[in-house]
């Protein structure tokens, strides 16, 4: 039964290539290639710097070449064991209890952990390719600077086939204990949206501290500062209790194989069986209570049922669906809030980056850049302003609202988000003292023009090709070709408007700015109502034609 099951969802990963090309998601698929390549090679160049410079650090003025690199190697692999046993935990969550055939599969007789690990077979090959994007570049830009031998090579590769298996096993442990928790929460929408929200800026916070560490390290090359004794001290006796990382460091660099071997094995074997107990106990239990119709919601005041204007009710109805959404909420109100803090972190480290680097202050035309950068990513949201209604969208055109208020109100909702995200954002950089108010009112106006473009334009898009979601709650948790086409236009708009207006200040080279200043007004301003002008145009023709005969299966 088990390769029955195996075979079935190697059939649904292959039928991908059988799928109507029209609706084939490759602008993305490029797009995505494209970032992880970058990526990669951001890595590697920061990577391969930092092992020289920390592997030359001395303690008591006594240099330990292989102790640094047990060191080095140990965080990675622990910071890699986190982000496998979290998207472990996702990636298992969703092929449990989100997948479309999971209601049918539990009514067979089919043992529970048969249809549990079949799905964990086929997340381990996947997990398997996420790791070998991973651990093979690290591991090989530390192999040639560090001078690793054939063995390093070898064991590389068995990192890549053994990191993924553990990582689910423990994954597997928690998957559940994450489920009933999600379920406990999923009613309390205010409570969820501040917690992840919060979650998601300290993300960006450690993600900032990481930028503005690899920034001190790009121009001065000086870590002795922050790497002092006490540091060290700590960096060492820490090492000691990252288990299993500091296992697999100590495979890599020849230490102990015979022990660690042993101990790999048995935290494998350990986790496995945990793993395997936990499904036995829960899985059907968890099934059971995601198919059951008795969900409770706690609402803590009664339902508004007076009579309200139409629009006004529209676009209440945008902001509940999102809401009470946990997905949509996090993807749109959390990303727009953390916006500002974003905003700030890198207002403040590419001031610094620019004025090390070229002597030259460009406060003005780094906001434009920045602003519009999270904007943009912010503004995503919006190419799904049809798609997320569902089958719902075809039974609000047989009411009688006129098309306008239908599309508006979808419109209006967005720009209110917006509108808040960019106030803040743009108050953010003033308040830091980056420009003045001016400025900020010049940003302000140009990222909402290119706000309201890419809201027309992804709507529009939308509206031409939506992507309804078969499941029964008809949540979009698949990315399109229109959410891939709206992030390459807005990444294009965002280097054509605030990356040349950046380029166009620094090759002036003039430190009063006043010149560049007034070219940048120009060329920003213009451009920006010129795209707004022709996005909302884009929207407008031909409206209502595609409104009213668009129809269930288009």
């Amino acid at each position: 039964m088990l390769w029955v099951l195996l075979r079935k969802q190697i059939a649904e990963r292959l039928s991908v290539f059988r799928r109507d090309k029209s609706r084939l998601d490759i602008s993305g698929n490029i797009l995505s290639l494209l970032l992880t390549g970058a990526v990669i090679a951001v890595v590697v160049v920061v990577f391969a710097r930092f092992i020289d410079m920390y592997c030359a650090i001395r303690i008591n003025n006594a240099l330990d070449v292989p102790a640094r690199q047990f060191e080095l190697l140990t965080f990675i692999y622990s910071a890699l064991f986190v982000f496998g046993v979290f998207s472990g935990i996702k990636a298992i969550n969703f092929a449990i209890f989100e997948s479309e055939d999971q209601k049918l599969l539990i009514t067979l007789p089919i043992a529970p952990s048969t249809i549990f690990y079949s799905k964990l077979i086929i997340l381990y090959a996947k997990q398997v390719i996420v790791f070998l994007m991973t651990i093979l570049p690290i591991n090989l830009t530390f192999a040639v600077v560090a001078a690793q031998s054939a063995y390093y090579i070898v064991m590389t590769v068995a990192m890549c086939l053994l990191f993924p298996l553990i990582t689910l096993a423990f994954s597997s442990i928690f998957c559940f204990p994450v489920f009933y928790l999600k379920r406990f929460v999923q009613s309390k929408y205010a409570l969820l949206l501040v917690l992840v929200t919060a979650a998601t800026g300290l993300v960006f916070w450690g993600y900032s501290s990481i930028l503005d560490f690899m920034k001190t390290m790009l121009t001065t090359g000086e870590l002795r500062f922050f790497f002092k004794e006490s540091v060290m001290r700590t960096i060492i006796e820490g090492t000691k209790y990252l288990y299993p990382s500091n296992v697999m460091a100590g495979l890599l660099l020849k230490r102990d194989i015979a022990t660690n071997i042993l101990l790999v094995t048995l935290t494998t074997a350990v986790a496995s069986a945990a793993g395997f107990l936990v499904v036995n106990l829960l899985f059907n239990k968890a099934n059971h209570a995601r198919t059951s119709a008795n969900k409770k919601f706690l609402y803590t005041s009664v339902p508004d049922i007076r009579k309200k204007h139409i629009m006004i009710a529209l676009v209440a109805k945008e902001f509940k669906l999102v809401f009470r959404t946990p997905s949509y909420a996090f993807q749109y109100f959390s990303v727009a809030a953390v916006m500002p803090l974003m905003v700030y972190f890198c207002m403040g480290i590419g001031s610094d980056l620019l004025e090390t680097l070229v002597f030259s202050k460009n406060n003005f035309e780094l906001a434009i850049f920045v602003v519009l950068l999270f904007g943009t990513l912010t503004n995503t949201f919006c190419a799904t302003n049809i798609s997320r209604e569902g089958p719902a969208f075809y039974a609000m055109k047989t009411m009688p609202i006129p098309y306008e208020q239908i599309i508006g109100a979808k419109i209006i909702f967005c720009s209110i988000v917006a509108f808040a995200s960019t106030l803040a954002s743009g108050l953010v950089v003033l308040l830091s003292g980056y420009i003045n108010f001016g400025d900020f009112a010049f940003l302000f106006f140009v990222a909402m023009a290119l706000a309201e473009a890419q809201i027309c334009f992804a709507t529009r898009k939308d509206l031409n090709r939506p992507t309804f979601s078969t499941d029964e709650d008809c949540e979009i948790t698949e990315s399109n070709s229109t959410i891939s086409t709206i992030i390459i236009v807005g990444l294009t708009l965002t280097a054509a408007l605030g990356g040349l207006a950046l380029f166009f200040s620094l090759y002036n080279g003039s430190l009063n700015g006043q010149n560049s200043a007034l070219l940048t007004i120009a060329f920003v301003g213009l451009s920006a109502i010129a795209i707004c002008g022709g996005a909302v145009a884009y929207l407008l023709t031909g409206l209502k034609k595609r409104f009213y005969e668009m129809t269930e299966g288009d």
